[in-house]
């Protein structure tokens, strides 16, 4: 079975392994790091790999061309290039980036050109709206930006139809990441952490509910955003 993978058939089990390294690194726990960064490598070597038998690229290859690129993308380390701050850095990074893809014939057409389309949905919306203002689309300040939040959800609550109704939550999603961006937050590792505390406030409760042999079912919502607060009061503590 393994002589029948290719890159493709591999690509759920790279992406996962990826989410994996987040998780141990979320969760500080650097055994499960160790070993979750070994099961990521193994991806790696395993795409080198069959590239390798279709005489494609080899390891070396791989290897040689990242150490190029950190060499070309950072002059102020490696050559004479003088900087003043981080943000000139990171201008020095993407004139360097367009140059690159000048050479290889990708002139690019659009800003947003580069984004990869597998990126979980609120990352690549930050993406696209950080990108889209650094060309001149942009707010003039935090206040516009939850201007805008707010319209969205009016017209959530004002759709004509569910499929209208669902194209607004999009919106609405894709302008609170663009929010986000305004502060600097990156919204999908506030996504993550929130599904974590959700998950392990949601645990406690039910833990506290078996514990005092009720059910969630059978439960008001005023008992059971009782104990809720009281979880949270615990957290704080």
């Amino acid at each position: 079975m393994d002589r029948e993978q290719t890159h493709a058939s591999l690509r759920t089990t790279l992406l996962e392994e990826a989410y994996e390294v987040l998780t141990a690194i979320d969760e500080n726990d650097m055994d499960a790091l160790k070993e979750e960064l070994g099961d990521l490598l193994l991806n790696v070597v395993l795409q080198a790999q069959i590239a390798t038998e279709a005489e494609e690229f080899r390891m070396s290859d791989v290897i040689a061309e990242i150490n190029a690129k950190l060499i070309r993308r950072h002059p102020h380390v490696f050559a004479t290039t003088n900087v003043k701050d981080s943000s000139e850095v990171v201008a020095n990074w993407n004139v360097i980036k367009q140059q690159e893809k000048a050479a290889k014939g990708k002139t690019a057409v659009s800003v947003l050109d580069g984004i990869a389309p597998a990126l979980p949905a609120l990352a690549q919306a930050q993406k696209m709206a950080h990108r889209a203002e650094r060309a001149g689309f942009k707010w003039d300040n935090h206040d516009a930006r939850l201007a805008k939040v707010r319209e969205e959800i009016e017209e959530i609550l004002t759709a004509k139809d569910e499929a209208h109704r669902a194209e607004e939550f999009g919106d609405l999603c894709f302008t609170i990441a663009d929010w986000a961006d305004g502060y600097s937050i990156d919204i999908e590792t506030a996504a993550r952490e929130a599904n974590q505390k959700f998950a392990r406030r949601f645990r406690g409760l039910e833990s506290i509910v078996r514990k005092r042999g009720h059910d969630l079912n059978t439960m008001s919502q005023a008992d059971m955003l009782k104990i809720w607060r009281e979880i949270k009061r615990r957290e704080k503590r």
